[in-house]
């Protein structure tokens, strides 16, 4: 393992309203390679020979010159080390021999298993973090991302140099989330303290094998996160984070970001286009068709009624009812002729469908709604929840713009979210565990299960809510071992 040695502590001092004196931190890093971070200003040439020598080492005798970001306090004397391989913003250069690493879309870039060289912008665009094993724990040494322990309590000593605060905030919170101690820009390693992050469970290899996992799927971490902006509850980085925490080992967190990966979102516009496919599948005559939500007037139904006449271009008074008024539509003449259409977002079971309009049935005139030509439309919905609807006889057709299939099932075989069986079965029995810990048998009685409601095990997320269908490990809240669920994707009740 690596040994870490600050060879001079930076420092930046404010002496009057305009002038700074600062230098940048030199850290050492010896074991394996020997790596040099940061090389400081150009006065400090004889300050790294000098610590070198106490460390019995000479500038040949250095592998790697690593510089977190380009400005002159880090970069001066990087000509003291011609033999060293040199990795600076993108470029990795030996010699006058360059080769090139995004790390924004190629991810870390490791020097060996123990060391890796992270993304982490924000005080520039380009700025990257060493992030090491050694045998007292992580050691991140992260240049102007953490000016000195002191920024961690006042974030204005990083912020007034910050190019890119918000990606500085994110990178910082990555940072801290999986390091025992961080060498900073400008000041001495510190210890980073319990309170600073989110409290992890204990698991075997400790800190590190966790620190590492989320430093190797930070960028897939950081898509994730983004994916769900429009979602009606914020989804960040640190509340992911937090979520894949409660899942237990590696393999428990990796298995949950697979399945977070297979979520198909519903965001504004492509529900927009979902509307305008069922629309073109509706009948003609629109004098005599009316639009109802499936429902109570406070369920989702009711609530998608508003984006579909938008999508549409319907008006509202000409052409939707509350389904309270309907008996409008039933005492009216030719009613034969004429057209409800049933919104809703989702068909999982059926159940919905058929219970909802078993209860209209009782509350008017059965008769008279049974002549009426009845559309039941959804966004989604499975095979076996159309087929349950249709079943029934009561509508006149059933229709849906988006098909799920048992290939569509979270733990089907068929489905491309897991490398192995062994992963797919070690995830199932995963997930089934914490679901039936969240949905006790009072919920099972409700026909909510382990996962989800009929146990559809969809991984449906639509922008202003969660279906219960959906997997309940990223939308339902409870307590597992004493411990409350944080839920990723919360539905709205």
């Amino acid at each position: 393992m690596y040994e870490v040695k600050v060879l001079r502590a930076g420092y930046a001092e404010w002496h009057g309203p305009a002038v700074q004196k600062a230098n940048g931190t030199i850290t050492l890093i010896k074991g394996k390679y020997n790596l040099i971070v940061d090389t400081g200003n150009p006065t400090d040439k004889n300050t790294i020979l000098r610590a070198l020598r106490k460390e019995k080492l000479e500038p040949n005798n250095i592998d790697y010159v690593i510089c977190t970001h380009g400005h002159s306090d880090h970069v001066s004397n990087n000509n003291v080390f011609p033999q060293a391989t040199f990795i600076v913003s993108y470029d990795i250069s030996k010699g006058d021999e360059y080769t090139f690493h995004n790390f924004a879309k190629q991810g870390p870039y490791k020097i060996d298993d123990d060391i890796e060289i992270v993304y982490t912008p924000g005080h520039t665009k380009q700025d990257i973090t060493v992030v090491l094993k050694t045998p007292h724990g992580i050691v991140s040494v992260t240049g102007d991302l953490f000016e000195s322990e002191k920024d961690l309590s006042d974030d204005q000593l990083w912020r007034q140099f910050s190019e890119y605060p918000e990606e500085q905030q994110i990178s910082r919170r990555k940072i801290l989330e999986v390091s025992d101690y961080i060498v900073p820009g400008h000041g001495d390693i510190f210890e980073v303290k319990k309170s600073l992050v989110y409290p992890a469970k204990h698991e075997e290899g400790g800190k590190s094998n966790l620190g590492i996992f989320f430093l190797q799927q930070a960028s897939e971490i950081h898509r994730q996160a983004t994916r769900f902006t429009h979602f009606w509850a914020p989804v960040d980085e640190s509340l992911l984070l937090a979520w894949l925490k409660q899942f237990p080992e590696t393999e428990g967190k990796c298995v949950a970001l697979k399945l977070l990966r297979g979520i198909e979102f519903f965001g504004p516009l492509k529900i927009a286009e979902l509307m305008q496919k069922l629309h073109l599948l509706l009948p003609k005559e629109y004098e005599k068709v009316y639009l109802t939500g499936l429902g109570p007037e406070d369920k989702s139904g009711y609530h998608l009624l508003y984006e579909y006449r938008l999508a549409n271009q319907i008006e509202e008074k000409e052409r939707t009812i509350e389904i309270s008024n309907i008996d409008k539509i039933l005492d009216g003449p030719e009613i034969e002729q004429k057209t409800v259409i049933f919104l809703d977002d989702i068909i999982g079971t059926g159940n919905e469908a058929t219970k909802f309009y078993s209860v209209l049935a009782k509350q008017h005139d059965k008769k008279k709604l049974d002549r009426v030509q009845k559309y039941f439309i959804a966004l989604v919905g499975t095979e076996w929840g159309i087929k349950e609807v249709k079943s029934t006889g009561v509508f006149t057709n059933v229709l849906v713009a988006r098909t799920l299939t048992e290939t569509d099932r979270a733990f089907s075989s068929k489905r491309d979210i897991f490398d192995s069986e062994e992963e797919r079965i070690f995830a199932k029995k995963m997930v089934g565990s914490i679901g039936r810990k969240l949905c006790p048998r009072d919920f099972e009685k409700k026909g909510l299960g382990p996962f989800g409601y009929g146990d559809c095990e969809l991984l449906i997320v639509f922008h202003y809510n969660t279906p219960n269908n959906t997997l309940p490990i990223f939308w339902k809240s409870g307590i597992i071992n004493s411990h409350q669920w944080v839920p990723l994707l919360p539905r709205r009740e």
